[in-house]
């Protein structure tokens, strides 16, 4: 429906007052030279076909009432504009020769001055420069004298549906061009849209020999390039259709239109008319069967629901072969044809409109799906995060009653193991006699010690083994009273350790325990260290008295005690023992990562807000004196 309301339109456009009342008849074809005058010696061309001056005499014989002279107006119809007239001699135009041919062949609109015509015969005289003497007809078509008010408006409505209607062709295409180069330049490739934008290109460059009059090229080249780009324009459109149907790319739209542009080209610089007529007939056949195999295949996918409708373009096609044939038949100079101006840049135009309309829709189209595929992707990525997030609740939930249960059972066998049986073996001494009150004293003291040792690694600022030996070394402290048994610590220049689970910290103790109490009760020993260091991610311990010596592995149940508490904990434990002392050394491996300062980075259960705390109530227990307290 659209192509076909547009075709009405121009033919509506196309009414006006009838002109042929006031045509001139019979024109005499002339030399320049025949009246006596030199023959005008136009300029050499560059690259332009052989031209010579011919002249068009009408001699009238003007009868009755004439209009007023202001009404009068002389109207030349596909005249050259480097024609010049003479009206009864008097010079009422010029023709200004030109380098380049501008191959303008339009309307020229001359006033007539008062006085000028008179009732009575009168001589128009009217030059130009055509190639040969047979061509004149066709490049001076008519000629008509007459009131100004039918025919100005006749020139008007020529220069608005030719020149008005090419230049706004023209620079509608240029704005779509230049909306689709960066979607060209930056979306994904496309080959539909890359030949959409040539057949935009190439429209262009044939339009502006009707939009324009000015020429870049001389004649003959710019008549090659018009020729070439309306044919590969036509081409281009069939390679864009193609991808468009999603049919293989074929090869004969661009050698027809290359063959096409080779006869339409050469047809204006062939020697004979008829000659040339026949070489524009054939190449604009051509162009007929490419114009009738994108009918046939656009019709063809007429079924398919897609966005543009196949019979939109099928339309377009047919108003564009229309007005194509309505644009030779005016070339020849059918004076009884409707059409007064060519109208093939409206057919150009529309179909280059609805290739953008459906690139619009189909844009609009993707950034709908885009922010509905957005939106759909937010929901279930919120959906999913909430899932993962109670997912997550729960395993911590769970982690925490796994590890809650695992140090209650550890706490449990640590007291049955520990505390539970010494305190069993006290009760069965007690009921039996076989203790005393000295002996119990000890026994019950040892059993506390024991008791505070738990208490110590479940703290979390003893997660720090720095800290907690300082806490061991208040405790031992407590327990040597007034011994004459000296014990060093160095272990005030460690650093902040990474954290350590509560059992490793418990086994640690135990050890360093179990070492001391052994130099104490067996070693005779005088003084006891203690020395703790911290390199390449090792922690190493080192408990050292100077007593008797003769310890070994084995030998009693605490060393051995100690060997499997340092295996449980992935670590190595090392005795040497002679007459100069007994020397147990521990080796424990810490993960951890360098943090601030060099120090290794905190990991595991210690939180970091109780670290500072930790640090400042140990500090005074990681010094160094010289002797216990």
């Amino acid at each position: 429906m659209l192509p076909l309301a547009l075709s009405l339109l121009l033919a509506a456009l196309q009414r006006v007052p009838p002109i042929e009342p006031w045509r001139l008849a019979s024109p005499e074809l002339l030399a320049c030279s025949d009246d006596g005058r030199p023959p005008v010696r136009w300029p050499p061309t560059r690259l332009d076909y052989d031209v010579q001056c011919v002249v068009l005499e009408y001699r009238v014989e003007l009868a009755g009432t004439l209009p007023d002279a202001d009404e009068l107006v002389l109207l030349l119809v596909g005249v050259h504009q480097d024609a010049s007239v003479d009206l009864d001699g008097i010079r009422i135009r010029d023709g200004v020769p030109r380098e380049r041919r501008t191959l303008a062949f339009t309307p020229v609109l001359i006033p007539i001055a008062s006085g000028l015509i008179g009732p009575g015969p009168i001589r128009l005289r009217i030059e130009a420069r055509v190639r040969g003497a047979a061509e004149a007809p066709a490049r001076i078509r008519a000629a008509y004298l007459g009131p100004s008010d039918a025919l100005s408006t006749w020139h008007l409505r020529y220069l608005m549906l030719q020149e008005g209607g090419a230049r706004a062709a023209v620079l509608l295409m240029a704005a779509m061009l230049l909306f689709l180069v960066p979607i060209a330049a930056l979306g994904p490739p496309n080959p539909s849209l890359r030949w959409y934008a040539i057949t935009i290109v190439l429209a262009v460059l044939y339009l502006l020999m009707f939009a324009t009059t000015w020429r870049p090229l001389p004649a003959g080249i710019w008549l090659i390039a018009m020729m070439a780009s309306q044919c590969f324009a036509l081409a281009a459109f069939a390679r864009m259709s193609d991808h468009e149907l999603g049919v293989p790319p074929r090869a004969s739209p661009l050698i027809l239109a290359g063959v096409a542009a080779v006869l339409l080209s050469i047809a204006p610089m062939w020697a004979g008319l008829g000659t040339r007529i026949g070489l524009d007939v054939a190449g604009r056949l051509l162009l007929l069967l490419i114009l009738v195999d994108l009918v046939v295949r656009w019709w063809g996918s007429r079924h398919r629901a897609a966005i543009p409708d196949a019979r939109w373009f099928v339309g377009g096609i047919a108003l564009l072969l229309v007005l194509a044939v309505s644009d030779s038949l005016h070339l020849l100079g059918r004076g009884r044809w409707p059409a007064i101006a060519y109208l093939l840049h409206f057919g150009i135009l529309y179909l280059v409109a609805l290739m953008f309309v459906a690139l619009i829709v189909r844009l609009l189209a993707a950034l709908r799906d885009s922010a509905r595929s957005r939106q759909t992707l937010a929901l279930a990525l919120a959906e999913r995060t909430r899932e993962l997030t109670a997912e997550f609740a729960l395993r911590r939930e769970a982690e925490a009653a796994r590890m809650l249960a695992e140090e209650r059972q550890r706490i449990l066998r640590d007291m049955h193991d520990g505390v539970g049986g010494q305190l069993v073996a006290l009760v069965n001494q007690i009921e039996e006699g076989s203790v005393s009150r000295d002996e119990l004293a000890v026994e019950m003291r040892r059993t506390l010690e024991d008791l505070r040792l738990m208490v110590d690694s479940l703290d979390p600022a003893c997660a720090d083994l720095s800290v907690a030996l300082g806490m061991l070394r208040r405790r031992v402290a407590s327990t040597l009273g007034g011994s004459n048994i000296t014990v060093r610590w160095a272990t005030s220049h460690l650093p902040d350790l990474p954290p350590v689970p509560p059992a490793t910290v418990l086994h640690v103790l135990r050890i360093a325990q179990e070492a001391i109490a052994n130099a104490l009760r067996h070693a005779d020993a005088r003084t006891i260290g203690i020395d703790a260091d911290w390199a390449d991610g090792v922690f190493a311990l080192r408990i050292a008295d100077d007593g008797r010596g003769g310890a070994a592995i084995g030998a009693g149940r605490g060393l051995v005690h100690m060997l499997e508490r340092a295996q449980t904990i992935g670590a190595t434990l090392a005795l040497e023992s002679d007459s100069s002392g007994t020397r147990v050394s521990l080796q424990l491996p810490l993960r951890a990562e360098p943090g601030r300062d060099g120090a290794p980075e905190p990991f595991g259960a210690a939180p970091q807000d109780d670290r500072p705390v930790a640090r400042s109530r140990t500090r005074s227990n990681r010094s160094d004196p010289g002797r216990n307290e």
